[in-house]
């Protein structure tokens, strides 16, 4: 029973990444996440509550993925790589290809993360949710100098170079645009990097 309940919560999460990403976040509606996932509308206000609440799971498994993948490349590159553009350049990548690898989570995420939604229902659980990775990256960076602004300007560069390469008509210039994105990232932010 858990299974099914389970299998259905997911389904209905899926069609809302896959409906605004392809549609926008304006024509999500409960029917249209119904008719996208095979599932009644009932199950949104049965496992959700609402379609608010149905968003802010989304965004919420969405952003803890691309966060999971940023923590688990810094963690990795601390014992591998020596000198901070080197070893920011190998977590930079990690978090790339996490949002290449997904398309339509990484349009649901930026789509969702710019509307009146986040706003009001999930920018409080956004800033506990970042929390540990700005606390990864805080030492990078000089003493006084507030890294969680640092930090959010990385990731939203990060988001707006995928989305880039993502709408490209050329893949094959993915590598090219996420190299130049992260050389500007890094020369703008290297005056307050230890």
């Amino acid at each position: 029973m858990q299974n099914k309940k389970n299998e259905k919560k997911e389904a209905l999460l899926n069609a809302v990444i896959k409906v605004t990403s392809r549609d926008g976040l304006e024509r999500l509606t409960t029917k249209s996440v119904e008719a996208e996932s095979g599932c009644s509308e009932r199950y949104i206000f049965l496992y959700f509550g609402s379609k608010d609440a149905m968003l802010t799971q989304t965004f919420d498994r969405v952003e803890m993925r691309f966060l999971n993948a940023i923590a688990a490349a810094f963690r990795e590159s601390v014992s591998k790589e020596k000198g901070t553009e080197a070893f920011l350049r190998r977590v930079w990548y990690a978090g790339w290809k996490e949002l290449s690898d997904n398309p339509d989570e990484t349009k649901f995420f930026i789509r969702y993360f710019f509307s009146e939604q986040f706003v009001r229902f999930s920018r409080e659980n956004h800033e506990k949710n970042t929390e540990p990775v700005v606390n990864m990256f805080a030492p990078l960076f000089l003493e006084g100098h507030d890294a969680r602004d640092s930090i959010r300007y990385v990731l939203m560069s990060m988001l707006s170079s995928s989305l880039t390469a993502i709408n490209s008509q050329k893949p094959s210039e993915s590598e090219a645009i996420c190299e130049k994105a992260f050389r500007f990232m890094y020369n703008s932010q290297r005056d307050i990097l230890m």
